[in-house]
């Protein structure tokens, strides 16, 4: 394993983490100056600039990414090929915009219910416009694994956005309109950023050619995408519509905790995906394997430590109706363990040019079944009924993504591993959950026996990672994470 696929790994984990954990850091914040109605109104606004981002992107950062290593010893065509794709996504999104601002009101109605339109689509609408080209940049980022100067940039992205936050939302007194607008003026700030520091790497123009081939390869990915927002973000909208705006806050508080393993192995798939591609290109792929099976004991076990302990750290970081958010995060949790297990099947698709349509086909099927399932789940069961559906959709979106990713660009996987430790630490969930809701035992008794429940399934979980792997090339890696940290922090 490559020490600067660790060291990226440790960088893009660490940043995703933090920059995820805004949430979590800022949950004290939220639930003292906002009620559940004011969250519920970010969660909503913040679903739906979440679809306007993916038509301004239209999958562009895919086409970067990927033809970088086409590009990346043509420096003159590499250029050309940057500023096509910066040039045709400046002039989109600002005719987007346009046509959002002064008639996306009849269109977005029926998603915003009671929700006013101005000032907090607005905007949403505005900040969303800015962020498909810094979006660009990180892919960039990536590609050529300037991991460093990514989390530099991330980690300012990150600060900015908390100290905006809570300016606006303690000494303005803005509430749900300060969140909205912390994330706008972030937007804004690192577009000037990415247009400044790019100035020499691109120019100011369009190839039809370059367009054409980007397009031909980023225009599959526009589905995928949609079905990921269907997947991960319609759940909110269908709340708000079914139950109330005040239940769309205390979701998403219990979503956002349940997503913490979500932060991670995206994060984990920004450093693995150029290696892959690397790994792949020589037609090698046991350090892959070996790696995958690392990362799955590593994303099963998290799950298990967040369920475990989702109902005493919400009790600590929230207060009143907030708290109720815990009863979600198991379903959630192991729900993104799934997350984790696509990318690495999807990859296997984004190598190969017609592999991103078939992506495009497994998402979408998986998409519209959750879609229709939570339209039945959410009436009956509300927030439960939403998390429900996202369990049983990830295990979908594997199974299929899984089914043509064999196909297309097959890579021996050991997936009997994989279902092993999850149903192992899948069943100590499901056990320390019923001790919560049900038991009569006292608060000190149900924590001993999470305790220590947590701790034998993390050391049966990586025993058995460490017989997959062997022994000194397990410690190898665990000895390489600690060095390549030490060396990172001095």
């Amino acid at each position: 394993m490559k020490k600067k696929l660790i060291e990226n790994s440790l960088i893009y984990s660490g940043l995703q983490v933090l920059q995820g954990g805004v949430g979590f850091l800022l949950l004290p914040i939220y639930t003292r100056f906002l009620t559940p109605y004011d969250y519920g109104v970010v969660s909503v606004i913040n679903a739906l600039t979440a679809l306007l981002g993916v038509f301004y992107l239209m999958g562009l950062n895919g086409a970067a990414y990927r033809y970088y290593f086409d590009f990346r010893e043509k420096p003159e065509e590499l250029k050309r090929f940057w500023g096509t794709v910066i040039t045709f996504l400046l002039a989109f999104s600002f005719i987007l915009t346009l046509i959002l601002l002064f008639f996306g009101q009849s269109i977005l109605h029926p998603f915003l219910g009671n929700i006013e339109y101005y000032p907090y689509m607005w905007i949403g609408i505005i900040g969303a416009a800015f962020v498909p080209l810094f979006t660009i940049y990180q892919s960039l980022q990536q590609a050529q694994h300037h991991g460093r100067k990514f989390g530099v940039v991330k980690l300012s992205n990150f600060i900015v956005l908390s100290v905006l936050t809570v300016i606006f939302i303690i000494v303005f007194k803005l509430k749900a309109t300060g969140v909205i607008l912390a994330a706008g003026l972030t937007s804004v700030l690192f577009f000037v950023f990415v247009l400044w520091d790019m100035r020499k790497q691109f120019n100011f123009s369009i190839d039809a050619k370059y367009l054409k081939k980007s397009l031909f390869y980023s225009l599959p990915i526009v589905p995928h995408s949609l079905t990921g927002w269907l997947s991960g973000w319609v759940d909110r909208l269908l709340i708000n519509r079914f139950v109330s705006t005040a239940a769309v806050g205390i979701y998403n508080v219990g979503y956002l905790f349940g997503g913490v393993l979500g932060f991670v192995n995206t994060a984990i798939n920004q450093a693995y995906g150029p290696w892959f591609y690397e790994e792949m290109k020589k037609n090698q792929t046991v350090k892959v394997k070996k790696f995958f099976i690392l990362a799955m004991a590593l994303y099963i076990t998290l799950a298990l430590w967040i369920s475990m302990f989702a109902k005493e750290a919400l009790w600590a970081m929230t207060k009143g109706d907030f708290r109720e958010s815990w009863k979600v995060v198991g379903l959630l949790s192991f729900g993104n363990i799934f997350g984790g297990y696509y990318y690495f099947l999807a990859n296997q698709l984004f190598f190969s040019e017609r592999g991103t349509r078939y992506i495009a086909l497994a998402t979408i099927s998986a998409a519209l079944f959750g879609f229709l399932l939570n339209l039945i789940l959410i009436q009956r069961y509300g927030m439960m009924g939403a998390a429900i559906t996202m369990f049983i959709t990830s295990i979908l979106t594997v199974l299929f993504v899984g089914w043509f990713a064999q196909r297309i660009q097959p890579v021996d996987w050991d997936h009997l591993f994989v279902i092993k430790l999850f149903l192992i630490n899948g069943l100590a969930s499901i056990f320390t959950y019923y001790i919560s809701v049900v038991s009569a035992l006292s608060l000190i008794w149900v924590l001993i026996m999470k305790i220590s429940i947590v701790l034998v399934c993390t050391y049966v979980n990586f025993y058995f990672c460490q017989k997959k792997i062997g022994d000194s090339e397990f410690l190898s890696k665990i000895f390489g994470l600690i060095k390549v940290q030490y060396s990172f922090s001095r």
